[in-house]
């Protein structure tokens, strides 16, 4: 069982993420495209050309909703659409050089003001506890762990 107060921790911690996840979406260049659509931009960077069920997977999202963001972003030129060439049914997705350059300009524009904010804000102890903070979420975003059942 659960220490009695991890769910208060739970929700000060996601408290604090949200509001520093909009903190970087505000210090971030006014592109208009939503922080969904710079995370695709971005997975396609990371991982390479994927169809879109295979990007739905990863990232998380309803169909409808990622068949709405890719159309923008092909349209806009952000990705490319090719045909699978194992299964020719399928395209495969993968970003552009105009993609990427956005991709770079707004993760450039967000790591400037967070590396700023923390050389202000935090001492080295601090900075110190944040690194190992860093590598505590990554494990909690990797976790299995899946939701407790909810009763109606």
């Amino acid at each position: 069982m659960a220490e009695p107060h991890i769910s208060q921790d739970a929700q000060l911690l996601r408290e604090a993420l949200a509001r520093l996840f909009r903190r970087l979406r505000a210090e971030g260049p006014s592109t208009g495209l939503g922080i969904s659509t710079l995370s695709i931009l971005g997975r396609l960077h990371r991982a390479g050309p994927l169809s879109a069920s295979e990007l739905a997977v990863c990232e998380q999202l309803k169909p409808q909703s990622l068949t709405r963001i890719l159309s923008r972003l092909e349209h806009d030129g952000y990705i490319r659409r090719s045909i699978d060439l194992s299964d020719r049914r399928r395209s495969q997705l993968e970003v552009t050089s105009a993609g990427k350059l956005l991709l770079r300009a707004e993760v450039a524009a967000r790591e400037a003001w967070l590396a700023s904010a923390m050389a202000a804000e935090l001492s080295p102890a601090e900075l110190a506890v944040l690194r190992l903070a860093t590598e505590l979420m990554n494990r909690l975003a990797a976790s299995e762990q899946s939701r407790p059942e909810t009763s109606a």
